[in-house]
């Protein structure tokens, strides 16, 4: 399904805001179909690629070419190898445009790294610097789950010039090690002379799967309330989800960072970059396919503010939004959001917790979609071979 006028309004109010839209999703049917060129047409600023919407384009016949002409040379790892820097370069080569005309602030391309060298920080950056090299276009970024393991080679990215996505952000202490890696990252480039100005960072925050993982995983007390809105019959609750309060104290630490000139160290090393031609990393919110469109509509509607983007599915951008509903919704309503962070964690709940367990779950469903993305690949070569 193609964007509809009400997603074009969507897409055009949410730029008024200087709010971005990245879809989350990617496969060669959607270039060969022309769906696509419609979504950038209609203001998507950048894509998101995963092992799963991959794994479902295999099962189509655009691969069979590629694969009758390497299945005899190549095995399953190298296939593997192989499509993921075709897919990433088609990508890539759609996205320039925008990337060009938004001076590098757009216009990326997001790719995970194979799950089995994020556990290890030296295998993590051959990895990333394979990936960089071969695919070889500068609107490539690379995402990178936040850990303690992980920072050092975040900064090391950053360092050298590697576009990164840290992914999985969900507290104050992760948006803080967080900043400072990216920080770190800038004046260690900086200090090469390297062009800081050509690199750009994201920190995603998995808004809905945190409300989840507190209601669902955490097995906290539900009222009726919290259940009705589960199911989407109510949504005047909605503003309580954690999810929500914290995204927006989250955009309260960034405008503090990047904006309020010297109110903390962070920010006033920031400045420096910034007359260099840096790009705040800003942060971006996830926001999975819930189970009714009131829930979804209600997240999009209180994720919006500037300098920030929003990742959204094609089901989720087809949705209609009233336009008097789109509006900076990100600074509202902070006392409410502050007092229902401060209720969760008067109830035992920590965020850090919550953290820990996201990044084991995402790790698990990423293991799962990168091992059936290598079965279609095995079970593809099979046949054609």
């Amino acid at each position: 399904m193609f964007p509809n006028a009400l997603t074009m309004n969507l897409l055009q109010m949410l730029q008024l805001h200087g709010q971005s839209i990245w879809l989350d999703r990617y496969d060669r049917e959607m270039v060969i179909s022309g769906q696509l060129q419609q979504y950038l047409d209609d203001e998507v600023r950048g894509i998101v690629s995963n092992f799963s919407s991959i794994e479902r384009s295999l099962r189509a016949s655009q691969y069979d070419r590629d694969f009758q002409a390497m299945a005899e040379q190549m095995d399953v790892p190298s296939l593997y190898k192989l499509i993921i820097v075709r897919e990433m370069q088609l990508a890539a080569e759609r996205f320039k445009e925008v990337h060009d005309q938004t001076d590098g602030k757009d216009g990326y391309v997001n790719l995970d790294l194979p799950p089995h060298v994020v556990s290890d920080a030296e295998s993590m950056l051959t990895e990333a610097r394979r990936l960089w090299r071969q695919i070889g276009w500068s609107n490539l970024m690379l995402n990178i789950p936040v850990a303690p393991e992980t920072l050092l080679v975040i900064q090391q990215l950053i360092g050298e010039g590697i576009n990164v996505n840290v992914t999985q952000v969900v507290s104050f202490a992760d948006y803080k090690q967080v900043t400072e890696a990216y920080l770190a990252g800038l004046e260690a480039f900086a200090a090469q002379d390297g062009a800081i100005h050509k690199i750009a960072s994201v920190a995603s925050v998995p808004v809905s799967r945190l409300d989840a993982a507190i209601l669902t995983h955490l097995k906290i007390p539900r009222s009726k309330q919290e259940w009705q809105v589960l199911e989407g019959v109510a949504t005047s609750a909605l503003h309580n989800f954690v999810g929500i309060a914290q995204a927006k104290m989250l955009y309260q630490q960034y405008r503090d960072f990047y904006r309020n000139g010297d109110t903390c160290s962070f920010a006033r090393r920031w400045q420096t970059l910034a007359e260099r031609g840096a790009h705040p990393q800003r942060l971006a919110w996830v926001v999975a396919d819930r189970k009714t469109a009131a829930l979804t509509q209600h997240y999009v509607e209180s994720l919006m503010g500037s300098g920030t983007v929003m990742v959204l599915s094609p089901t989720q951008l087809a949705m209609g939004y009233e336009e008097n509903s789109l509006r900076s919704s990100l600074t509202e309503d902070l006392e409410t959001a502050y007092q229902t962070l401060v209720s969760r964690s008067q109830s035992g709940v920590s965020l850090d917790q919550v953290a820990q367990y996201l990044r084991f779950d995402e790790q698990a469903r990423t293991q799962a979609s990168f091992e059936q993305l290598l079965r279609i690949i095995e079970q593809k070569t099979s046949l054609l071979s």
